[in-house]
């Protein structure tokens, strides 16, 4: 059975120009990789952001080819998380990692399958997301955690994960088809803090 690990959420590197415009230091991203390991892995990933106690989603993605760290801050991807950010009054440019437990790698179905069930959720709980596809919700699948049946107990990055990825309390049905992997967050497993700041810029 595939267990998948949810980490963060992690500070994206945002530099402020005049006026106020943000956009993402890209001589900085690769403090992300040092801060966790995730990052150089394949998996989904989940743009978010925060302003004061309420965080929504901004883009659910996912990579079976390059590591998260490549796909998601390729420049496609970060021109139109640019542009939603630069559309909010104030708010913490965010990052979360989904990635398989362990140093196996992933069939590239299941991180599809994955994508597809956050990518509803994440529609319900901002109707603004970047994702115009896949938004109609499946019943196949069992996120530990994070949805459908509990198993064990719910660490804190798995409740701040529904949080912001718009899960409600109740939880969604499963099928015997997809019962062969989940998605976990260990309550042992350390979770990022928002206050932290980034590592010290290493150029």
């Amino acid at each position: 059975m595939a267990k998948f690990i949810v980490k963060g959420p992690f500070k994206v590197p945002v530099e402020v120009y005049g006026r106020g415009r943000k956009d993402i230091d890209e001589e900085r991203i690769g403090e992300l990789l040092k801060e966790c390991a995730t990052f150089g892995k394949k998996g989904c990933y989940v743009f978010s952001i925060q302003a004061g106690r309420g965080s929504k989603p901004l883009y659910v993605g996912k990579t079976s080819r390059q590591t998260i760290i490549r796909e998601a801050f390729n420049n496609r991807n970060m021109r139109r998380v640019v542009r939603k950010l630069n559309k909010q009054d104030k708010g913490t440019l965010l990052i979360w990692t989904i990635t398989q437990d362990g140093g196996r790698r992933p069939p590239i179905k299941m991180i599809g399958e994955i994508e597809k069930m956050l990518i509803p959720w994440a529609a319900e709980k901002n109707p603004d997301l970047i994702n115009d596809h896949h938004t109609k919700k499946s019943d196949d699948w069992s996120i530990e955690g994070v949805v459908g049946p509990k198993r064990g107990p719910r660490g804190k990055t798995a409740n701040d994960f529904r949080k912001m990825i718009g899960i409600s309390g109740q939880t969604q049905s499963v099928s015997a088809r997809s019962r062969s992997s989940q998605i976990s967050s260990p309550s042992s497993m350390p979770t990022e803090s928002l206050n932290r700041p980034l590592p010290a810029n290493s150029r």
